[in-house]
């Protein structure tokens, strides 16, 4: 899933962002974890276990628990955002990248998610007895 941010993105809208595969931003784009702020603990919709995996546990905690925004720049700077263009090239830049992937190799795609879903929480002991997955690629 690619996520093509624009404008404000906070709450809710910051979970869908942070559950995405590949997130491409406006330079106008703003990104702000507001759980705190209304009362609810940072742990909602997921994001206090997607985040970290994203930009590390200190600037995870940082942004669940001030719940002040970030511009752009500084998202994709920690590694939040994986790409920034100007807001007038937003549409045409997620889209061309959804083109890209979906001419594939699917079966390479496909595995190399599961692999980061499955493997993401394994140490590194736990991955290297793992037996990886061999695919065909081109």
């Amino acid at each position: 899933m690619i996520a093509a941010l624009n404008g404000t993105v906070a709450g809710a809208g910051a979970a869908i962002a942070v559950a995405s595969d590949l997130r491409i931003a406006a330079d106008t784009a703003r990104i702000a974890f507001l759980f705190v702020k209304v009362g609810l603990a940072g742990a909602d919709m997921g994001v206090a276990h997607l985040l970290p995996r994203i930009v590390g546990l200190g600037r995870a905690s940082q942004l669940l628990m001030t719940g002040e925004p970030i511009e752009a720049a500084e998202a994709e700077r920690i590694g939040l955002y994986n790409k920034v263009v100007p807001a007038s090239e937003l549409q045409d830049a997620a889209r061309s990248l959804a083109e890209r992937l979906a001419r594939g190799p699917a079966e390479a795609l496909a595995a190399t998610k599961a692999a980061l879903i499955e493997e993401g929480h394994l140490s590194l002991e736990g991955r290297s007895g793992r037996r990886g997955r061999a695919c065909k690629l081109g």
